[in-house]
Formats: C-alpha cells, sequence, structure tokens
C-alpha cells in the first residue's frame, strides 16, 4: 500500500442519526464523532476489503456493508427532482491573466538541457512510433494516451447535447452570434475538419467533446471563439483531458525567441493559418474527439468526428509543435535554412525571424513557404520592416491590405510597428472611481512586457500589489483611501507608456566590437538586473541599447541591505547566463557592474569562508561568472537603481555613459556587515581518533538531535572564549550554521574510527588502497577533511551534498542514530524511502542493511509492506 503524507485529509463532515440494531458491529462505533483521519483509503484497497454481505435499512437509502474489519454505513445518493441553475459573474479569466504575468516576470530555465519526465520522453517516443504522412504530405497523428485510459470513460453523449441545448438558448438571443457559430460549423465541415458519424453509431462513440462561445463583439478581426471543452468529465468522472498525456515542450521559450528577434537587420513575422486543423487524428481515435451540432434550435441533432488536433484537449500543442519539429527534421536536407528557423524562431504558430541582409533573408523566407507547402500548410499575415521581403508574396497573405497605411501589429503579444521598426506598448485605462482588489490585480496583470523594457513600471506595480497583500483585503472590497490615491496616481500615469517607441534592432550596419554591460541594485523594497548591448563600428561609432531585465520584490521576512544587493547580483548572474547564448552574437566582453563593494567584496571571497545565506549565493555567482568582468560603478550612474525604486528615467533606454572618470574602480573599503557574514576562524579539528573521549560522548545519548546539540554548545563555549580572535559573540539560540557544523564534525569523528587509512592516503595525495571498500566510491577529501563520494555526477546540476555525499562507516553509533532519526522524522519511512533521504546527503556502507535493520527494529512501525 502507497500512501501520502498530507497535513490534512478532509474538514469534519455533516452526521445525521440513525437507528442502527445493537447486534451490528460496525468498524468504527464512535463513526459519528468528528475525529482525526489517520489514513485515507484509496477505491483499489476499498474493494479488496470489502465482503458480500450486506444489509439496507429500513429507509432504503442506508447500507450497512461488511468488511474484513467489521461493518461500513453507506448511503445512496439521492436524485434531485427539481432542476438547478447555476450562475456566475468572473473577471475574464483572471487566474490566467495572473499566471500569465508572474511567467514573464520570472526567468526562463537557464540554457543547459533540462531532464525530461517519463511522461514527456514516453509522449516522444510514441509520436517517433505512431506519426506518419498521407499522400498529400499531411501529417497523421496519435493521441497519446494513458495506460488503458479508453477503459474508464463512460457515457458523455446526454452531456453534450445537454450543453448544446444551452448554447442554442443564447445563440436564439442574439442573431450575430449565432450567424457566426453556424458559419465556424460549416466551414469546419466544408474544410474536411469533422465527418458525420452515421446515427446507428451514435452510441458507440468514445467521448462527446461539449462545445461553446466566447463573444467579443468588440474584436472585429475574430469576434466569436469557439471553445472545445474536452475537460467535460463523464458519467464516469472522467475526461478526455483526464485520459491524455501532455507531452511538454517542443518550442524555444517566448522570452529567447523574442530576444534573438532583435539582433536582426532585416526582420519578418508571419503566422500559420489553422496550425491545429491542418494536422489529422489517426481515424482509429476520431470517436474521442466527437461533437453534436445541430443547425437550429428545433433541428435534429448530429453527432461529428473531428479529424484534426483540436484546441482544448491537452496535448494539442505538443502535437502540433512536435510536427513542425518533425517536418524540420524530415525536410532539412532540402530547406537547412527553414528548419532552422522552425527549430529556434517560432512560438506556437507565430514565426518571428530575419536576417543581416535582404538576400540573406529572403532565402529562408522562400525555403519556409515551400517547405510548409510539403505538409499542408499555409503562411499568412506576414510582416516585415522591408518591403522588398513582401514583394514576392500574394497580397492575400499580407497583414494589412495592400495600399494601406501600416501601423503596429501584434506579434506574441507585443506590437511592432514595422514602419518605423519599434516596439510600442497600448495600454487601456478604464474611467472609473473605485477599484477593488480584484480589478487592480487584473489591470497590473494585463501588463505584458516579455522582455522587461519597462522594467521601473512593472516593478513599481509589484511593489503595489505587495502593499495589498499586506492590508489583507478580501477580493471584492475597495481600496482603502489611501492606497487608492496611490493606486490612480500610478494607474493614470501608465497612459503614458503609450507613447514609448523602442529601437527593434540593437546592432548598428558594420557592427565589430559587442559588449554585454548588467547592472544590478537593491533596495529595501526590491532588486533588480538590467542588461545593455554596446555595439562599435570600425570608424569608433557606437550605440548601446536596453536588451533586458528583470526584478524580484523583496521578501516580506527582513533582509539586510547587503544580503538584498547579493540577490540582485545573482539574479542579474541568471539573466547573463540566460542571456548571451540565446543571441548567438560573437560577445567581445561581458561586464557587470553594482554599487554595493560589500557584494564586490563577497563576490571574491572563497565561498567556504562565508556564512550559509552569503555562501550559496556567491558560489552560484562565481559559477556563471566565470568569463565576466566584476566592477563597481556609483549609484547615480547605474540604471538598475531606477527598477529597484520602482520609478522613471530618461537614462533608462540608453544606459549610463561608460566611458566618462564618474565611474569607480573596484578598490574596497572594509566595511562591519562584510565581516558579519563571515565564518568564525575558530574550527574545531580531528586530527586523530581518542576512542575513551568520542566513546563517551557519544553513549551521553541515544537521540540524534540532542548529540548534535550538545556538541554545538560545545563549539559555541570555544567560539565565547576566543573573544579576540572572533568578536561575535553568541548567545541566545542555535543556529542552523552551528547545528550543520557540528553534524558534519561527528560525521568526521565516525569516518576517522575505520577510514583512518584511507584519510591518511587521500592527504598525502595518493589514492585509497584497491583493497579498500571504499575503492569503488573514487572518495576525496573535501575543504572540511570529510571524506565524500567521488565519481561521475560531478558535472550534474545536482546540489553539492547530493553528488558528492559524506560517506559514513556501517557500525558507527553516529549512523544508527541518524537512520533513527530520519525514520522517525518522515513519520516512519520504509527501508527504500529511508535509504532515498539518507542519500540525499550521506553514503553509508552498506545503507540498504542498515535501513532493513532500523525499519525492522522499530516498534512504532505499524505499516508492514509499505512499499515507500
Amino acid at each position: 500500500m502507497q500512501c501520502s503524507v498530507l497535513p490534512k485529509i478532509t474538514d469534519a463532515i455533516p452526521v445525521s442519526e440513525l437507528n442502527i440494531p445493537s447486534s451490528i458491529e460496525l468498524a468504527d462505533s464512535s463513526f459519528h464523532t468528528p475525529g482525526q483521519i489517520d489514513i485515507l483509503v484509496e477505491s483499489e484497497l476499498f474493494f479488496e476489503i470489502l465482503k458480500p454481505e450486506q444489509h439496507r435499512m429500513q429507509d432504503g437509502n442506508v447500507i450497512l456493508r461488511i468488511t474484513k474489519f467489521g461493518y461500513l454505513v453507506t448511503s445512496m445518493f439521492t436524485q434531485l427532482q427539481n432542476q438547478a441553475n447555476c450562475y456566475f459573474i468572473s473577471e475574464p479569466n483572471l487566474d490566467m491573466t495572473v499566471k500569465k504575468f508572474f511567467e514573464l516576470e520570472s526567468l526562463p530555465g537557464d540554457s543547459r538541457e533540462i531532464t525530461k519526465s517519463e511522461e514527456e520522453i514516453y509522449c516522444e517516443e510514441h509520436f517517433v512510433k505512431t506519426y506518419k504522412r498521407d499522400q498529400t504530405g499531411r501529417f497523421i497523428v496519435q493521441l497519446p494516451l494513458k495506460e488503458n485510459a479508453e477503459s474508464v470513460l463512460g457515457s458523455s453523449k446526454e452531456n453534450a447535447i445537454k450543453r448544446l441545448n444551452d448554447i442554442w438558448n443564447k445563440l436564439n438571443k442574439n442573431n450575430t452570434m449565432e450567424t457566426l457559430y453556424k458559419e465556424f460549423m460549416r466551414e469546419y465541415e466544408n474544410l474536411g475538419h469533422t465527418e458525420e458519424i452515421k446515427n446507428e453509431i451514435m452510441d458507440k462513440v468514445n467521448y462527446y467533446i461539449p462545445h461553446h462561445a466566447i463573444f467579443k463583439p468588440e474584436k472585429t478581426s475574430t469576434p466569436l471563439r469557439v471553445v472545445f471543452d474536452a475537460s467535460a468529465k463523464k458519467t464516469s468522472g472522467f475526461s478526455l483531458n483526464s485520459i491524455l498525456l501532455n507531452g511538454g515542450i517542443i518550442q524555444q521559450d517566448l522570452f529567447s525567441i523574442v530576444s534573438r528577434f532583435r539582433k536582426h537587420k532585416f526582420a519578418f513575422s508571419a503566422d500559420i493559418k489553422k496550425m491545429y486543423r491542418q494536422i489529422l487524428i489517426d481515424p482509429n481515435q476520431r470517436d474521442l474527439q466527437s461533437i453534436v451540432w445541430k443547425t437550429s434550435a428545433d433541428a435534429s441533432v448530429k453527432a461529428y468526428e473531428l479529424s484534426t488536433v483540436t484546441y482544448g484537449t491537452v496535448s494539442a500543442p505538443f502535437l502540433a509543435t512536435r510536427t513542425l519539429k518533425a517536418l524540420a527534421d524530415k525536410e532539412r536536407k532540402d530547406f537547412p535554412k527553414a528548419a532552422d528557423v522552425i527549430c529556434s524562431d517560432i512560438y506556437m504558430d507565430d514565426i518571428l525571424s530575419g536576417e543581416v541582409t535582404i538576400e540573406d533573408a529572403k532565402k529562408p523566407q522562400a525555403q519556409i513557404c515551400e517547405l510548409f507547402l510539403r505538409a499542408g500548410f499555409e503562411l499568412h499575415k506576414w510582416v516585415s520592416n522591408s518591403p522588398d521581403l513582401l514583394q514576392d508574396l500574394s497580397t492575400s497573405s499580407y497583414s494589412f491590405d495592400k495600399g494601406q497605411d501600416v501601423g503596429p501589429v501584434k506579434t506574441l503579444g507585443m506590437l511592432w510597428d514595422p514602419k518605423v521598426d519599434c516596439l510600442t506598448y497600448e495600454v487601456k485605462i478604464k474611467d472609473k472611481d473605485s477599484f477593488s482588489k480584484r480589478e487592480v490585480l487584473s489591470e497590473i496583470a494585463r501588463l505584458y512586457d516579455p522582455l522587461g523594457l519597462i522594467g521601473p513600471i512593472i516593478t513599481k506595480a509589484k511593489i503595489f500589489i505587495q502593499g495589498l497583500w499586506k492590508t489583507k483585503l478580501d477580493w471584492s472590497e475597495q481600496l482603502p483611501p489611501d492606497a487608492m490615491k496611490e493606486w490612480k496616481r500610478f494607474y493614470l500615469k501608465l497612459s503614458e507608456v503609450n507613447n514609448l517607441k523602442i529601437q527593434r534592432y540593437v546592432l548598428l550596419p558594420g557592427t565589430v566590437r559587442i559588449e554585454i554591460h548588467g547592472f544590478s541594485d537593491a533596495s529595501e523594497r526590491a532588486y533588480a538586473s538590467v542588461l545593455y548591448l554596446k555595439c562599435f563600428t570600425e570608424s569608433g561609432q557606437f550605440k548601446t541599447s536596453l536588451l533586458c531585465s528583470k526584478s524580484r520584490v523583496a521578501s516580506l521576512k527582513t533582509l539586510t541591505i547587503p544580503r538584498l544587493e547579493l540577490s540582485a547580483a545573482l539574479l542579474l548572474s541568471r539573466l547573463v547566463k540566460k542571456f548571451v547564448p540565446i543571441l548567438q552574437l560573437p560577445i567581445d566582453e561581458i561586464s557587470l557592474w553594482t554599487d554595493s563593494t560589500i557584494v564586490l567584496a563577497w563576490i571574491k571571497t572563497e565561498p567556504h569562508k562565508l556564512k550559509t545565506f552569503v555562501r550559496n549565493r556567491v558560489a552560484e555567482i562565481q559559477t556563471l561568472t566565470e568569463d565576466c568582468h566584476w566592477n563597481h560603478i556609483c549609484s547615480k550612474k547605474n540604471p538598475a537603481d531606477l527598477i529597484s525604486k520602482g520609478c522613471n528615467a530618461d537614462m533608462w533606454f540608453s544606459g549610463p555613459d561608460l566611458q566618462t572618470d564618474e565611474l569607480e574602480d573596484n578598490q574596497f573599503i572594509p566595511d562591519p556587515t562584510y565581516v558579519e557574514e563571515l565564518k568564525c576562524a575558530v574550527t574545531l579539528t580531528c586530527n586523530g581518533y581518542n576512542s575513551k573521549f568520542y566513546d563517551e560522548l557519544f553513549n551521553r545519548t541515544n537521540n540524534f538531535t540532542k548529540l548534535i546539540r550538545i556538541v554545538s554548545f560545545i563549539f559555541r563555549f570555544i567560539n565565547n572564549t576566543k573573544a579576540k580572535e572572533c568578536p561575535n559573540k553568541v548567545s541566545k539560540y542555535l543556529t542552523a550554521e552551528e547545528l550543520h557544523r557540528s553534524s558534519e564534525f561527528l560525521a568526521r569523528v565516525a569516518q576517522l574510527s575505520e577510514f583512518k587509512a584511507e584519510i591518511d592516503a587521500l592527504k598525502k595525495g595518493k589514492d585509497v588502497a584497491t583493497t579498500s571498500k571504499l575503492k569503488a566510491l573514487d572518495p576525496f577529501l573535501d575543504e572540511n577533511a570529510l571524506l565524500r563520494v567521488g565519481g561521475r555526477l560531478n558535472n550534474s546540476d545536482l546540489p553539492f551534498e547530493s553528488k558528492h555525499q559524506i560517506i559514513l562507516p556501517s557500525k558507527h553509533k553516529f549512523t544508527k542514530l541518524l537512520f533513527e532519526h530520519l525514520h522517525k522524522k518522515f513519520l516512519h519511512i520504509g527501508a527504500q524511502g529511508l535509504v532515498h533521504q539518507i542519500r540525499l546527503q550521506y553514503w553509508p556502507i552498506n545503507g540498504k542493511g542498515i535501513a532493513r535493520k532500523i525499519v525492522h527494529d522499530c516498534i512504532g512501525f505499524l505499516g508492514k509492506g509499505l512499499g515507500w
């Protein structure tokens, strides 16, 4: 039996009075009394404990079922006779809008390959094995279903028909909506994207997808959008989406594609017309994508199969984007340039690409058109900053009418004005006197800025959100007067963003040298980083362009300004590591700037000399920026200062003048804060093994936590008696740093009791003996003289402690106490799970055997056979 440990299973369940015969022995005689639930049994195990006997009570609804534990009180559902109508009012998809806002504000994963899950690996293998192409070149794919998925589906036809009738109740009240809906369904059939099902097999269909419309008459291009609801549950409680696998991410992230778009002198964008509907679903699976439709409220209902990839199914994005990749792989020999564009310059169905010259740009453009036609795809909505790139295209594929004055066009959510080759913004301001917390969040979440080009504004908005959270207002409550005044002052100024025009192209013709300059800064409210590209021509002309920025609101838990400055430097390091490979340009120099001399000093310090918070961040900064130069800049010249304080400035878009003498050098003036983050020089070393002393120490207690605390207080005593060498006397609670140091010390004691020969050999620079039981672990000594596991994980992305665990002898008391401690800590976890938890930090010899013995000997272990 597998169990999931949860803080809470359910709330108290309402009770009713029942007359149960006294002769009936219930499995839980006090079931009617609210109490703590210990284990919630899953349905599969529930049916294994049931026995065939049952007794029905007089009212007919309550049934006493006999189980291996006694009788259970069960009940049948009473069907409601009265029809219930539910209505709700909501902001238009506020959850998704907010999610999208914070996804854009978070930095995407770095450029290294992300490990795929088992589900993603299966979907990839399934796609490769099952996809094919028809005679016209169109792709035919199969839905990635979970194992034995179709067997769990129940009936869905009745629900689909009910939803269809609800639709017609709305269509009868809106002639425009009715016309558009009928046109959509007619087009679906005329294009061959759906096929009618014969009446005699309508009841044999596996799944009917309900559909409905989102009607926005203010949108002139697409006022009505039909949505297929593949999450609608059947009578079994399952939906099509619940039995489909997601498939994972195939294309590069939005941040990368938009960033790379800015390096092309001649750029173009296009859209794949009805991309999903150009990919066919295997005929054997189309009954999973059935729908019902009728041409009028009184007409008979007909059933149809959707023959193409359907939006609304969770696997649709994977199937569509994976098909594009397969197309690129298959046709790369004939269309190498187009294949590169598909792999790096497409986000869903939007293409953003370009080249340095017109001639170079025309090659991939022509190849893309021909390549997509081979698979039945059509490109339209073409836009370019050069008319030459559009002259060979049919006017019907333009994003605008021929002769029309081209204005800003939306591409990947951004506004690009190809006529002046600028990125612009459009913020719509509502004329309102009062706002609720929900309305404020909705307005802020609509600020779309994937690169952080208006970083100061976004940061100020995030700071305001955090301030609202502190007030603990309900979602529908109006803002207090002070907050309302602050919000309206900020909100009304947002309209000024509409006047911004940011040059898309960041280079100069004839660029011979490229530098990247990054800046970080922090305040008590936020910390931020910003990147600029500076390019030079052979004649000495140069240009500085804002590339991107990222910011974070400071934690509600108070941190010192130096620690926030360090967090900003780490954010900058991650941003540089992400951004530089994206550009695919030869970068001559990367300079990183901070106005904190303390942070600069920390970055130049060996991490092991620093306390945990600073050590971890400094170690990561040093790894990420080993090819960069860190420098100091005065605060008034630091553009990141403008983000962290959430205000506007002229210097923001062009960066500081890095050629003046106002930039300061890296000379560090000692600061008390720097010293506070250094570890004390006082250390307890263990150069020999004094058996009598350590035996006495371990015999003091059989409690692992207590043992660690005893040693920690010994360390503290030594620290406090060395006042001159370490002025930071400690007298209050034990810190995590002290406890960690003590556990490492005791592990070193345990190692010396059994591995002294191996330790001595490694200290002399020799390998351990071939007869040693540690030979296979490729051990090494770390900076604290601890034996750790070596091996092939050195280049992995795991934390240092998980890559190189501390080696422990199997028979030492420290090892035994550690196992017992973690076994109890994780609620008497089983042997397999216990070994897993131990190996996150330690590598005990014969760990599996120790775990089995600890679990077997534990009196409190009641879960025999748990598969943890």
